[in-house]
């Protein structure tokens, strides 16, 4: 199933997306951000539509192309550094989301999800969002796939990338698969059905800054949060080192501001998990995130740990 969606066009064309809208007025909107390599045709992939399951659960739902993804305009970037990339992307999806919430704002506010780099920038919105609030309420984030200690193969990959502004990620495919369950890869829709490809090119920079900056200021970032959280890693991630305890430190540096922080490593699940076996599940999971958010509007009190 796939959802009914149009397109949109936001930021005086810098930023493009699909919306499936007209979902109950007392339900948060959610808002999607791809990550490395994906683009937002990706959240209504058939068979496992993320849009069409948030629309089929009462909500409004919006997945946007982060800069350099789709049709949505790249940002000037300096494919050397290795810093700066996914506050620029932050930014930019804050001042989306302002003209959204322009003919969004019966909803009682925004929830934000983010897979993977995706994942990385829906902090930094929810950092700056923290810091500077915009004229729309950030109800909580979700946030699956990123990690903050990536593996040495991963950081000897992306250190020794070619000098070109864009990478074809697939070309490095190979080291997300390593070591992966086959019954864990991602689930292909039938024959018969159109799917973009599960792997697209990427700007240098992010992969830059997967290493880079990321892992120096990821705690910084997740500390100044104020807003709920949830926090999803695959047990079978392989760009990132897994573990209960590296769980638990991202889990501790959201809990110094943010009122309501719930994480888990998601068993039978890889990088990324709304593309594998478990996808539904997560989906699901994420959606009660977003329901007990809208409850927190009237009732705080369920937020409490």
């Amino acid at each position: 199933m796939t959802a009914e969606t149009r397109r949109l066009t936001l930021c005086d064309g810098l930023i493009t997306g699909l919306a499936s809208t007209g979902g109950k007025a007392d339900l948060p909107l959610i808002v999607m951000l791809p990550g490395g390599g994906g683009n937002a045709a990706q959240f209504d992939t058939p068979n496992r539509s993320f849009l069409a399951t948030a629309v089929a659960n009462g909500f409004s739902a919006i997945a946007l192309n982060r800069p350099a993804q789709g049709d949505s305009a790249p940002l000037d970037l300096n494919r050397n550094s290795d810093n700066g990339v996914f506050a620029a992307n932050a930014q930019r999806l804050l001042s989306a989301i302002d003209e959204i919430w322009k003919t969004e704002s019966a909803h009682p506010g925004v929830v934000i999800y983010g897979s993977s780099i995706g994942g990385a920038i829906a902090l930094h919105m929810a950092a700056a969002w923290s810091n500077s609030k915009r004229p729309w309420p950030l109800l909580g984030i979700a946030v699956a796939d990123i990690g903050h200690v990536a593996p040495p193969i991963l950081v000897d990959t992306w250190r020794s990338l070619p000098p070109v502004n864009i990478i074809n990620l697939a070309d490095y495919f190979a080291v997300f698969l390593a070591g992966v369950p086959p019954w864990a890869m991602p689930r292909r829709p039938p024959p018969q059905a159109a799917m973009p490809s599960l792997v697209l090119p990427v700007p240098r920079a992010e992969l830059q800054e997967v290493v880079g900056g990321w892992v120096r200021d990821w705690r910084n970032i997740c500390s100044q949060i104020s807003v709920p959280v949830q926090y999803r890693l695959a047990k079978h991630d392989t760009p990132w080192v897994v573990s209960a305890q590296f769980v638990q430190e991202f889990t501790d540096a959201l809990k110094k501001a943010s009122p309501y922080v719930e994480s888990a490593i998601v068993p039978g699940s890889m990088h990324v998990i709304s593309n594998g076996p478990v996808a539904t599940s997560h989906m699901l999971d994420v959606l009660s995130f977003v329901f007990r958010c809208a409850v927190a509007v009237q009732i705080p009190e369920v937020l409490e740990s």
